[in-house]
């Protein structure tokens, strides 16, 4: 199937394939959900830090708080850190593949 660029379209183009056309942004092509990239990598990171946070303090190396020396927090904090790695991951992966080819 060839694909052709008509013409630009706001911040999206024009693309003929075959007799179909179709506007794409490239600069918007998520997943649907409405979060950006840079985005999920900022709650990614700020999750693995509080994952983490609450780990230290379920130990009781961070006094101070409640959660000081819950063995809830020991599980849970790595748990929320290994999440926010996935959501890194998941918005690092987009990224990449997005910059490195053109638009279909």
């Amino acid at each position: 199937m060839s694909c052709r660029l008509l013409r630009a379209h706001g911040r999206g183009v024009v693309w003929v394939a075959e007799g179909y056309r179709s506007v794409r942004d490239p600069w918007n092509e998520g997943d649907g959900d409405g979060m950006t990239n840079t985005a999920k990598v900022a709650v990614g990171a700020v999750m693995t830090v509080l994952g983490v946070l609450f780990m230290f303090q379920g130990l009781g190396y961070v006094k101070g708080s409640a959660m000081t020396g819950s063995n809830f927090w020991v599980v849970a904090g790595p748990v929320i850190a290994v999440g926010g790695l996935v959501v890194i991951a998941a918005g690092l992966g987009r990224l990449g593949s997005r910059s490195s080819r053109p638009p279909r």
